[in-house]
C-alpha cells in the first residue's frame, strides 16, 4: 500500500498508508490526516486514488502544494516524492514488490521495491530501521549544497546504513560510466573506489538492481560481494549507486537491496539538480574568464590564495578597493573579480590608465565634457564616471594622478558628484571606485605629491597582488596554460615545458611578473621545434640569469660564460668604470647595468 512519510512538522517520523479512497490533508480536524501546523491551510490538499496513480491536488491554500520545491495544483505523484506543505513535508513511498531473477548468483530487483506484508517482529524492527535511514536521507540530500557536498553526504549516508566497505557514485555519461565518487569506510584509505564493469553493465542494461553474492564474479574489482541500482531521472539513468564488501560474500541480502533501490529512488532528483547547476556553474565561469580574459587568474601558492580570499570578502561589500602591486601581478583581473562577485556585476565594469594620458586628456575621460568646453569640444561627451554609473570603475595607477585631479575624485568619493569639464550642472553617481598602484602611496604623500586625505579614501580595503617571486609554486602551471593558450592559436608541436627549461623558469626572478611570463612563453612557443619548450627555446637574458646548480645546455653556459669574461676584462680594464666599460663592448651604460645584475656580477667587485 503506497505510504506518506513525514520527514519534516509535528508528524515527523511517521507513517501514513494511503488507502485506495480520497484524503485529505489539513489543519481541521476533520480532514482524513490533520496537521496541527498552524501554517497549513485549513483544507490544504488533497490526494485522490485514479485508476494511473495516486493524485495530490491543492486546495487553494495559502502557502501553496509543493512536490520537490516546485508549487502545483495538480501532480500525479510518483515513488520518492517529496511533498511540502508549509513548514511540513512527507516522502510518498509507492514501491511494487520486485521479482528476483531465478540465479543463485544474482538477485535482480525492480528499481522500487515495497515491504511485504504480514511481517515478523524482527522483521518490522528491521523495516523500522531501514524507513528511519530512508527518512534521514531524504531530510539531509534537498539541504546539501553543491554537488560535491551533496555526494559525500550521500556516501557517507550509505555507509552508516549498509554494512559495506565502499560507496560510490558512478554517473552516466552518454550511456556508458563516466566520472565516480567514492568514499572508503576506512578514513585512512584516499585510492580511487574499482567499481566492478559487469555489475554496471548488470544495472545498466535491465535498469533494475543488482546483487552479487558470488566472489568470483566481482574479483576484479577487489569485492566479495557488490550490490548496485540505478539513479533513474525523468526515465533517463543518471548513474548507479554501487556497495561492495571485500571481506564477506553474505554481507549484503535482498533486504539491502530493497533500500538501497528505495534510497536511489530518492536520491536521482537532488543529485541531477546538483549536476545541472554544476555543469551550468562550470559553463559561467568559462564564458566569463573566455569573455574577461581571467583565466590567467590561476594559482596554488599560499600568497595567491591569500590575495583572492581578499578579493572574494571585499567584492561583496561596497567598500573602495586598493589594489597594490607591482606591474605585471594582475591588479586589473583582481579588479575585475571584484566587480564580478558585487551586487553590482549587472553593471559596467569601465577600466582607466591614469599614467596613458596627459591631464587635460585624462580630465576629459574622467569627468567628460560639454559642448564647447574647450577647442575641439564639438559635442557632449560623457565620462569614465558618469558612464560606470551603477557599475564598477577601475583606475589603474592612481599615484599618477595630477593634484587637480585628486582634488576633483576626492570630491567624487566625498559627495557621489560631479560636473563635466565646462558644465555647471551637478551630475549624482552611484559608482565603485576601485584604483591600483605600483607607487608607494605613503610615500607619496610624505613627499607632498599625493593628497593625504584622498589616500584615506582610497585605501578603505587594501589587497596586495604578490609578484611572481612569491609565488613560485604557480609558475609551471602559469606557464603551461601561456602554452597551451599560444598552441592553440597556431597548432604546432609544442605540447609542454620540458623538465630543465621549467627549473630555469622557476628559478628566475621575474622582475615583469606573469606579464612578462606571457611574453616569454608566447616567444618560447614560436621557437620550440620539438614536442617540449626546451632551454634554448627561451630567450636569452632568463637562460643567463639561471644560477650554477640549474642544468643549461653546454652551448648556452659557453655563451654565458663568454659573456662574463668579456664584461670582467672591460671593467678590469677601466678600472670598475661602468660607462667606458660600456664604451669598450659597445653597450649602452644601462645595459650593461642589466646584463651585470643577470649574469650574478657586483658592480662594486665585478671579479668576486
Amino acid at each position: 500500500m503506497p505510504q506518506l512519510s513525514a520527514i519534516s512538522g509535528p508528524l515527523k517520523g511517521q507513517l501514513f498508508p494511503l488507502p485506495d479512497t480520497e484524503v485529505t490533508l489539513g489543519r481541521k480536524s476533520e480532514n482524513t490526516l490533520p496537521i496541527p501546523d498552524l501554517s497549513v491551510s485549513r483544507f490544504h490538499c488533497r490526494i485522490e486514488a485514479r485508476a494511473d496513480g495516486h493524485y495530490l491536488i491543492d486546495l487553494t491554500s495559502s502557502n501553496g502544494t509543493f512536490v520537490n520545491g516546485v508549487p502545483h495544483k495538480t501532480h500525479r505523484l510518483a515513488h520518492g516524492d517529496k511533498i511540502t506543505l508549509a513548514e511540513t513535508a512527507f516522502i510518498y513511498i509507492d514501491a511494487p514488490p520486485g521479482e528476483p531473477a531465478g540465479d543463485e548468483a544474482a538477485v535482480v530487483m525492480d528499481q522500487s521495491p515495497t515491504l511485504l506484508e504480514p511481517v515478523s517482529e524482527v522483521r518490522q524492527g528491521r523495516l523500522a530501521r531501514q524507513y528511519a535511514a530512508l527518512v534521514g536521507i531524504c531530510a539531509a540530500l534537498p539541504s546539501a549544497g553543491p554537488l560535491e557536498e551533496l555526494e559525500q553526504k550521500l556516501l557517507a549516508a550509505l555507509l552508516a546504513t549498509f554494512p559495506a566497505d565502499r560507496a560510490a557514485i558512478v554517473f552516466v555519461e552518454d550511456g556508458e560510466p563516466g566520472r565516480v565518487a567514492g568514499l572508503h569506510r576506512d578514513p585512512k584509505r584516499k585510492s580511487p573506489i574499482s567499481v566492478s564493469r559487469t555489475v554496471l553493465d548488470a544495472v545498466l542494461g535491465s535498469r533494475n538492481g543488482v546483487l552479487w553474492q558470488v566472489p568470483n564474479i566481482a574479483s576484479s574489482a577487489g569485492a566479495q560481494a557488490v550490490m548496485a541500482a540505478p539513479l533513474a531521472v525523468d526515465n533517463r539513468t543518471l548513474g548507479v549507486l554501487y556497495l561492495d564488501s571485500g571481506t564477506r560474500a553474505s554481507a549484503f541480502d535482498e533486504g539491502h537491496l530493497e533500500l538501497l533501490a528505495a534510497i536511489s529512488g530518492v536520491a536521482g532528483l537532488p543529485l541531477a539538480q546538483a549536476l545541472a547547476l554544476d555543469r551550468l556553474q562550470q559553463e559561467r565561469r568559462r564564458l566569463e574568464d573566455a569573455l574577461s580574459g581571467d583565466s590567467e587568474w590561476i594559482g596554488d601558492s599560499r600568497a595567491f590564495h591569500d590575495a583572492l580570499k581578499l578579493v572574494a570578502k571585499v567584492a561583496r561589500t561596497e567598500s573602495t578597493v586598493l589594489i597594490l602591486g607591482e606591474s605585471g601581478t594582475g591588479k586589473e583581473m583582481a579588479a575585475r573579480a571584484v566587480h564580478r562577485r558585487s551586487s553590482r556585476a549587472n553593471g559596467p565594469f569601465l577600466a582607466l590608465n591614469c599614467a596613458a594620458l596627459t591631464e587635460s586628456l585624462l580630465e576629459s575621460e574622467l569627468f567628460g565634457h560639454e559642448k564647447g568646453a574647450f577647442t575641439g569640444a564639438i559635442a557632449l561627451k560623457r565620462g569614465k564616471i558618469e558612464l560606470a554609473n551603477g557599475g564598477t570603475l577601475f583606475l589603474d595607477e592612481i599615484g599618477e594622478l595630477a593634484p587637480a585631479l585628486q582634488a576633483k575624485l576626492l570630491r567624487v568619493l566625498q559627495e557621489r558628484e560631479f560636473e563635466r569639464v565646462g558644465g555647471t550642472a551637478r551630475i549624482r553617481v552611484d559608482v565603485r571606485i576601485v584604483t591600483a598602484t605600483n607607487r608607494d602611496l605613503k610615500a607619496e604623500v610624505a613627499a607632498n605629491r599625493f593628497r593625504q586625505d584622498l589616500y584615506y579614501r582610497l585605501n578603505v580595503f587594501a589587497v596586495h597582488m604578490p609578484p611572481l617571486r612569491e609565488r613560485r609554486e604557480d609558475i609551471a602551471l602559469l606557464a603551461n596554460y601561456f602554452l597551451h593558450l599560444f598552441a592553440s592559436r597556431s597548432p604546432g608541436k609544442v605540447k609542454g615545458v620540458s623538465t630543465a627549461a621549467r627549473s630555469i623558469l622557476e628559478k628566475y626572478h621575474w622582475p615583469g611578473n606573469i606579464r612578462e611570463l606571457k611574453n616569454v612563453m608566447e616567444y618560447a612557443t614560436i621557437l620550440g621545434e620539438s614536442d617540449l619548450i626546451q632551454p634554448e627555446d627561451l630567450p636569452a637574458d632568463i637562460v643567463d640569469s639561471a644560477p650554477p646548480e640549474v642544468a643549461v645546455p653546454a652551448f648556452q653556459a659557453n655563451l654565458r660564460d663568454a659573456k662574463v669574461r668579456s664584461i670582467q676584462a672591460a671593467l678590469q680594464e677601466t678600472e670598475g668604470n661602468i660607462t667606458q666599460a660600456a664604451g669598450i663592448l659597445g653597450v649602452h651604460p644601462n645595459s650593461l647595468h642589466r646584463m651585470m645584475r643577470r649574469l650574478g656580477l657586483r658592480e662594486s667587485n665585478p671579479n668576486a
